[in-house]
Parts: structure tokens; C-alpha cells; sequence
């Protein structure tokens, strides 16, 4: 398992697949996408090929899964938020790289495809907003950063019969 600083994973990563040890892998999996391509390229060079899996635990929270049993509730999905803020600044990483993974695997997740399009833009120091497609009915919000007055972990879904919230900050209950 590797879990420790972000600038730290791609060589235990890369250590660890070269004596062919199957891999849990923190998120980022690495800080760059040559990083990530040379590790690809290790992997394919083991043999027998061992388990590489990158962490994502927010997947397997009981709120999300309960979350997920409920969506028959609001119909089908027509959007998704995600916010993320007033988290503390990470010198390892970016907001993007800290953050960003967690709606992209979870809105991923809910609607069973990549986006279509994305835009972005940093609105406060750290902060960024982005908007994501996923083809012409579905789209997603996402706030992410450090700067917020409001602590917030949260996730929105939004169907035709209303919509459905996950908090983990704590501040609401919804």
C-alpha cells in the first residue's frame, strides 16, 4: 500500500512493480502523466501481472452506497455537484490533483461514462470551478479549494423528481 506523499508515489510504485508486488496506490497515482505512463509500462512488462488498484474510498463510503440505493427516487440523473472546500492547502499536490479525483470517480460512477467536454477556471487563489458534459442531458458542477467561508464535503444529484444530497462536512444534514 502506498500512502504517503504524493511526490512520493510514483518510486515506491514503481519499486514495487518491479519485484512484481500486486499495488495499492494512494491517489494521485502519480504527479505526471509520463509518471503514470512509465508505470503502465512496468506493469505490462510483469509477469505473472500483479493487482494495481489506485485508492478511491470515497466509492465505498456507506453514505454514497445509500446514496446510490436511492437515486430510483429522483428519476433519471439530469446533473451532479460536487463541492469540496475549505480544505487545508497541500504543498504535495494541487487542488486539481487532491481533489479533482473524487467527483471525477464518483460523477463517473453515477452516470457509467467519461465526460464529454469539461471547462474550467480558478476562481480564488487554489479554488477552481469546473463544468463537465456527459452528452447532451447530463452535466456537472464542481467546486473545489481552500478559500471558502463554509466548510464543505458534499454531493448533489439532481434527477427529474428532485434531487438527492451527501454530506460528509457536517454542516448539514440532508
Amino acid at each position: 500500500i502506498v500512502a504517503s506523499a504524493s511526490d512520493t508515489h510514483f518510486e515506491f510504485a514503481k519499486y514495487l512493480l518491479g519485484i512484481g508486488q500486486n499495488v495499492l496506490i494512494e491517489k494521485p497515482v502519480t504527479q505526471t502523466y509520463h509518471q503514470a505512463l512509465e508505470l503502465l509500462g512496468i506493469y505490462r512488462e510483469c509477469t505473472p501481472q500483479p493487482v494495481v488498484m489506485v485508492d478511491h474510498i470515497q466509492l465505498y463510503d456507506p453514505g454514497y452506497q445509500a446514496l446510490k440505493l436511492a437515486l430510483g427516487q429522483i428519476g433519471e440523473i439530469t446533473g451532479m455537484e460536487f463541492r469540496g472546500l475549505q480544505s487545508s492547502p497541500r504543498t504535495d499536490s494541487s487542488v486539481i490533483e487532491n481533489w479533482g479525483p473524487h467527483p471525477f470517480y464518483l460523477f463517473g460512477d453515477l452516470v457509467g461514462r467519461k465526460p464529454t467536454s469539461l471547462t474550467a477556471r480558478q476562481t480564488a487563489n487554489d479554488n477552481v470551478h469546473l463544468v463537465l458534459t456527459y452528452g447532451p442531458q447530463v452535466s456537472g458542477r464542481i467546486d473545489i479549494g481552500s478559500i471558502s467561508q463554509h466548510k464543505r464535503r458534499e454531493l448533489t444529484v439532481i434527477g427529474q423528481r428532485g434531487s438527492l444530497t451527501l454530506d460528509w462536512s457536517g454542516s448539514q444534514k440532508s
